[in-house]
């Protein structure tokens, strides 16, 4: 078996399965084999367990396949006990008669205590607990065995004698929706493994499966057709059945840090702190544009017969791994229940979801507070069905003649944590593939990053009061422009027909828009900063109440749709 070097202060104990819960295990087979067999313990032998009278042999066969399972707790205990602080070479065949003495001597319920039952996590009243279970508190040592499972064998050394590849635990880092563990192997290549929040029990479903498998096979697809750089997969199980015992992903763990510390940070690299910004941008939009070579002929996600053949466009999989708990309600819908159906039209991707919002809105009237907030539903509806009338490829923006509308990939989560970059600014891949599916072009890859459009977010602050880094609303027009420009220049480059740059400039217009539509705040705060741009001496909320109420007042939807086309044109 490879050899393992750990930091002994990197073991949690308190993780591993205890000794106290093997012998359960044992003692469960005796009493199997005792009803089948009819057979009677000897009294040590019930004794040594605390367990009732049983088969002695079959006890004592059990036991010792619970030595062999426990080595690896011993090196663990054996390394607390002695106090060794120095890198420890394991090799768990080869733990010692005096060591298992030591693990059997010591308190089973205080060293390696049993790890809670799927209800516990249920019950819990740690909203964390109901919603990783016992993601978070999976043993190092069981990363380390996938790791090596899937990681090079290793190689023979001038002398000609063969050297093992060993592994070691680096870090753990929890995002809203997985975990991922870097694992570091003695040639100096490192892998991330990256698990689902909801990847334990019935929590993870056959639309869980599926979506991984999405997401896996249009990386693939990706890295291959258009050379885009994001990780290598290395190597992924989407069941809860492999020795492991949850859902996974291994791949390349990319060099560099992401732009959100690169951003702020002037001790690296070789050039001031804005070349260096300046150079993350022009860094993005040459990289990110690589996706121009793929294109398709509806909205959805990729799916494949065979992983090296062309996909088809089929319905998304509407399914989150984290962010919120999965109620028993949530958890026994039919696998139907989350697809989305593709759409060959943004128009009609996104009408339906605002006539979906509007008549959830109107069936729940009896919960409104007044006939205000009611016509305040009614006038969003109506203003946000006039804008859409403005989107890119709309009746109204779109030329006749210009042929069918197409769709493109970009990346779910497009903000400064998923951009990984080295000490000059240079992007060396773009991570978290969660959901990736096609979208429209104006919403696809030449859309600005998520950092540099956040001034225009509902929620959007400065200076925070959490004191987490933010770009001033200064910054984020500034960098916004030059953005845009960089986005073009890297358009001209690829060739005359890639035209996607002229979303750019108004990717934090149309991108909050049309993320806004189905969520009743979004949407409100969304129409005051464009109310703010084409009738900055209206009462925002009187406005939208009143065209709820009342209708278009005369004129007014003319000098609306006037201003709309000229705040959306591209």
């Amino acid at each position: 078996m490879p050899l393992r070097f750990l930091e002994p202060d990197g073991f949690v104990v308190k993780k591993a399965r205890s000794l106290k819960e093997r012998f359960q295990d044992a003692t469960t087979c005796l009493h199997r084999d005792k009803d089948e067999h009819g057979c009677e313990t000897s009294s040590a032998a019930g004794s040594e367990t605390g367990c009732d009278p049983g088969c002695g042999t079959l006890l004592r066969e059990a036991l010792r396949k619970v030595d062999r399972g426990a080595r690896r707790a011993v090196q663990k205990l054996y390394l607390k006990t002695c106090g060794n602080k120095k890198k420890y070479e394991r090799e768990p065949e080869k733990a010692s008669l005096e060591q298992l003495a030591l693990i059997r001597s010591a308190s089973s319920t205080e060293v390696f205590p049993s790890p809670p039952s799927y209800k516990s996590y249920e019950s819990s009243e740690n909203e964390e607990e109901r919603i990783w279970g016992p993601i978070l508190t999976i043993p190092q040592e069981s990363f380390l065995d996938l790791a090596l499972k899937h990681g090079p064998i290793g190689d023979f050394d001038e002398d000609g004698n063969f050297k093992a590849v060993t592994a070691q635990w680096i870090k753990q880092m929890s995002g809203s929706n997985n975990l991922v563990t870097i694992i570091e192997y003695s040639n100096g290549k490192r892998v991330a493994i990256k698990v689902p929040a909801c990847g334990w029990h019935n929590k993870w479903m056959k639309a869980d499966q599926e979506a991984m498998r999405i997401q896996v096979n249009t990386m693939k697809y990706m890295k291959e057709k258009a050379g885009v750089p994001i990780p290598d997969i290395i190597a992924w199980n989407p069941t809860l059945t492999s020795k492991f015992g949850h859902p996974y992903i291994i791949m390349e763990c990319l060099e560099g840090e992401p732009v959100c510390w690169a951003w702020f940070d002037d001790s690296r690299g070789h050039m001031s702190l804005e070349d260096k910004r300046r150079n993350i941008l022009r860094s993005i939009s040459q990289n990110i544009s690589k996706l121009h070579a793929l294109s398709f002929d509806k909205i959805g996600s990729l799916y494949f017969d065979k992983e090296d053949e062309t996909p088809t466009v089929g319905p998304n999989i509407d399914v989150w791994p984290g962010m919120a708990e999965r109620s028993e309600k949530y958890l026994n819908q039919d696998f139907d229940w989350f697809l989305e159906p593709p759409s060959e039209s943004s128009q009609t991707f996104f009408r339906e979801q605002l006539e979906g919002w509007h008549q959830a809105a109107i069936a729940d009237w009896p919960s409104l507070e007044s006939e205000n907030q009611m016509a305040r539903i009614h006038g969003m509806y109506k203003l946000f069905s006039v804008i859409l009338d403005y989107f890119p490829y709309s009746k109204l923006t779109t030329k006749h003649d210009s042929g069918p509308e197409t769709f493109v990939l970009t990346p779910p989560d497009f903000d400064w944590q998923n951009i990984m970059v080295d000490d000059d600014g240079n992007v060396t891949g773009f991570i978290d593939w969660d959901r990736v599916s096609t979208m429209p072009r104006y919403l696809g890859w030449a859309g600005a990053p998520q950092f540099l459009i956040r001034n225009y977010y509902h929620d959007y602050e400065w200076p925070r009061r959490d004191g987490l880094a933010a770009l001033s609303p200064a910054e984020h027009t500034h960098y916004q422009k030059l953005y845009t420009r960089y986005m073009e220049d890297a358009c001209r480059n690829l060739g005359d027909d890639v035209q996607d740059w002229k979303f750019t400039s108004k990717s934090h217009l149309i991108d909050n828009l049309a993320e806004a539509i189905g969520c009743d705040e979004m949407m409100e705060d969304t129409l005051w900063k464009v109310l703010d741009n084409i009738a900055p001496w209206c009462k925002k909320w009187k406005f939208i109440r009143d065209i709820g109420m009342c209708g278009w007042a005369d004129g007014q939807e003319e000098w609306c749709r006037d201003g709309l086309r000229k705040l959306l044109a591209c």
